[in-house]
């Protein structure tokens, strides 16, 4: 099992030797990455049939002096008419830009679906991405609910991102 699959260009994924994602994920519809390690969506990933009526948005949250969540004021961007939406802190190349020092240049995605569901990666950060509570496997796309809280980095000056709306 620890022969690499013929056709792979991925190559291993970490030091557990185990098969890259394209291969341990193929069969659950997840993502995968290209030969150099980087993110690629998975084959479900598109444009909704209906980008307009299936739109939806994220607004960064942070906590008032009562620690009840606030909207920050300019904070709320538009996913509507993309098939991935990057987050992370670089200066170019990212549609949700991060400030937290926690952040990683290329952070996460938003992929939707051709339903306008959208999901939530970890693009292997150095601290983290957070759905619901819990810890994403790197480069694994999970449903993100409406009204759900998506934490990019650990702790107190973790940056948290909602889902705002319906698809």
């Amino acid at each position: 099992w620890l022969k690499r699959p013929a056709g792979c260009r991925a190559g291993w994924a970490g030091l557990r030797r185990r098969p890259c994602n394209v291969h341990a994920m193929t069969a659950a519809g997840g993502a995968c990455m290209d030969a150099r390690g980087r993110f690629q969506p998975p084959s479900w990933c598109r444009v909704p049939t209906d980008p307009v009526a299936r739109k939806q948005s994220v607004r960064f949250l942070a906590e008032d002096t009562a620690g009840a969540a606030v909207v920050r004021p300019g904070d709320e961007v538009v996913l509507a008419d993309k098939a991935v939406y990057t987050i992370g802190r670089a200066d170019t190349g990212v549609d949700v830009r991060l400030r937290g020092d926690l952040a990683s240049r290329i952070h996460a995605a938003i992929c939707q679906d051709g339903e306008g569901r959208k999901f939530l990666v970890d693009l292997r950060s150095t601290h983290g991405t957070y759905l619901g509570g819990q810890r994403l496997e790197p480069n694994m796309p999970v449903m993100w609910q409406p009204e759900g809280r998506g934490t990019l980095g650990f702790g107190p000056q973790a940056e948290v991102l909602a889902l705002n709306g319906g698809a």
